[in-house]
């Protein structure tokens, strides 16, 4: 199939106009196949998108061919990380637009583990988690749908032009602690929480994006292993660097971060490579929040409990929610000036 989307649009790049009839008589045993590609070829060019000639094919996680994948064509490239490549893709039958995730070639027992966690996810419904789809496969290679978003990331969308904007940080704050709750009330630790896992859509809606690396049994935590230790250094707590071992508190030692970030325009610790930045956070609590970045009060002490190099010593998320709304409401309820 993949071979005569790409042979189709050869022909058709260099001037000629191939019809199905014509490969329906060269592969008569073939005929559903022939028919499915020109059917998806045509609806594919009736929607005027972007061309084969125009999709990116550098990198390790590389445009399948035909730039199609199930019943999926690929548009372009969102973004990209450790366990694939994020695509906008459009389903060629019904039309609808969706967030398209390659995954890497995965092993029985790690594409048995990544199904159980998958299934796990499918049924939450939260308004700051991103909306999972489907999980199929198209050969050997397995990818996942989700909601397609319009927007920007957490950093950008409360720093403007690199100005904090409180209002915006708080508003985002308060959605982005409700969607961790969310997920930790599943039972599920995200363990990758940073700014570009985190979008905020156009209508300012906070969701929680990528959970490739959730965690089942949230109070059990998990052993360092070879195949389960994995985050972003620069988000994460000391003992997932430490011990791989990660509990909720990992989670909002990330939220925290995230916070420390948004408030200064930079991050609680310094280091020249992943190892020493995990070094620095074992043995060094955070730098103190630069005294010219204005921070209110309240958001600047949650942001340094919650990156106490203990995990026992950060708020639990009855604090950090209270905090968090209160905020909120004081922020809503202030009375006028006037």
């Amino acid at each position: 199939r993949n071979l005569l989307h790409i042979e189709v649009a050869r022909r058709r790049a260099t001037g000629e106009r191939p019809t199905a009839d014509e490969y329906l008589q060269a592969m008569p045993l073939h005929a559903t196949l022939i028919k499915q590609v020109f059917l998806e070829s045509t609806s594919f060019s009736s929607a005027g998108d972007t061309s084969q000639s125009d999709m990116p094919t550098t990198g390790f996680f590389q445009m399948p061919p035909a730039g199609h994948l199930g019943g999926y064509r690929l548009i372009r490239e969102l973004g990209r990380g450790g366990m694939g490549s994020v695509y906008e893709a459009v389903h060629l039958q019904r039309g609808h637009r969706v967030a398209l995730k390659t995954l890497p070639a995965l092993d029985g027992s790690k594409l048995h583990r990544f199904k159980r966690e998958f299934r796990s996810l499918t049924h939450v419904n939260h308004p700051n988690l991103i909306g999972l789809h489907s999980l199929e496969s198209d050969g050997s290679h397995w990818f996942l749908t989700m909601d397609l978003i319009q927007g920007t990331d957490f950093l950008s969308y409360v720093r403007p032009k690199e100005v904090l904007d409180v209002s915006r940080l708080r508003n985002a704050l308060s959605q982005l602690v409700a969607g961790v709750l969310a997920l930790h009330g599943q039972h599920v630790i995200h363990r990758d929480l940073k700014p570009s896992n985190v979008m905020v859509s156009n209508d300012d809606r906070v969701i929680v994006l990528d959970f490739g690396l959730v965690l089942e049994d949230l109070g059990k935590g998990l052993a360092t292993s070879a195949d389960v230790v994995a985050g972003t250094p620069r988000y994460m707590a000391p003992e997932q660097g430490l011990s791989g071992k990660v509990t909720g508190a990992s989670d909002w030692y990330a939220v925290g971060v995230m916070l420390y970030e948004a408030l200064s325009g930079q991050i609680p610790h310094q280091g020249t490579h992943a190892m020493e930045l995990l070094r620095n956070k074992i043995d060094k609590d955070p730098l103190p929040l630069p005294s010219d970045c204005n921070a209110p009060a309240d958001l600047a002490e949650l942001a340094m409990r919650l990156l106490a190099r203990d995990a026992n010593q950060r708020p639990d998320a009855f604090e950090i929610a209270t905090k968090v709304s209160g905020a909120a409401l004081q922020r809503v309820d202030s009375p006028r000036s006037d």
